[in-house]
């Protein structure tokens, strides 16, 4: 709770008030994972519930594509040069 003082007078507004937005997103565990041949790199996009993608040959990130994946993707790693596992916290 906060007090403001306006024209001499108390104005009161409590914090939920002013703040509607709820983050309820879980904190990551492994958000990031590099290829074995270390030319994509697959980020887990929390708000989006997505799993992105990047081409890191060139030692620049360029995107390349998004995937869903459920809500939450808290973790990922890649299983074999072509294949990568998520975990989501919710779905």
């Amino acid at each position: 709770m906060f007090v403001a003082i306006g024209a001499g007078l108390p104005i009161t507004a409590s914090a939920a008030s002013t703040n509607a937005f709820i983050n309820f997103e879980t904190a990551p565990v492994h958000p990031v994972a590099l290829s074995p041949d270390g030319s994509r790199l697959a980020v887990c996009n929390l708000p989006d519930a997505r799993l992105e993608w990047f081409d890191v040959s060139s030692g620049t990130p360029v995107s390349i594509g998004a995937v869903p994946v459920g809500l939450d993707p808290v973790s990922v790693r890649f299983h074999t040069a072509n294949e990568v596992w998520v975990v989501n916290q919710i779905s």
